[in-house]
């Protein structure tokens, strides 16, 4: 998915988006710049503060975050960083081999489905 996205920025055919379940987040040179963002490893919510996303979701680049669930810190699942504009797609795992996908835009108050399928 994270390939697909950065092949519709413009990433260069002969670069291979990586995961960056180690390094946390790659950066990528495009049409604008692609931060990859892997949560996954992170176990508090103090840690995903130290790595600096504000700088990244105020530059005017794009952010493609896995695991972004951990970026909800209440009950009321309120997104920390003030994102008020973004794009969420969901995958859920329903059996071994199927998904369903939804993707939706939220933004200033408002959601607005754009795609489920399963």
């Amino acid at each position: 998915l994270t390939q697909g996205i950065a092949r519709g920025l413009g990433l260069k055919d002969n670069e291979y988006i990586r995961s960056p379940s180690f390094t946390l987040i790659n950066e990528y040179q495009a049409k604008c710049p692609i931060y990859h963002v892997d949560l996954y490893r992170l176990e508090s919510f103090s840690e995903i503060e130290n790595l600096g996303l504000e700088e990244l979701f105020s530059s005017k680049g794009v952010t493609l975050i896995e695991w972004a669930d951990k970026l909800f810190r209440d009950p009321k699942k309120t997104m920390e960083f003030d994102i008020d504009e973004r794009i969420e797609i969901r995958i859920d795992i329903i059996e071994e081999n199927t998904r369903r996908y939804e993707i939706k835009y939220i933004g200033h108050n408002k959601t607005h489905p754009i795609f489920s399928l399963q």
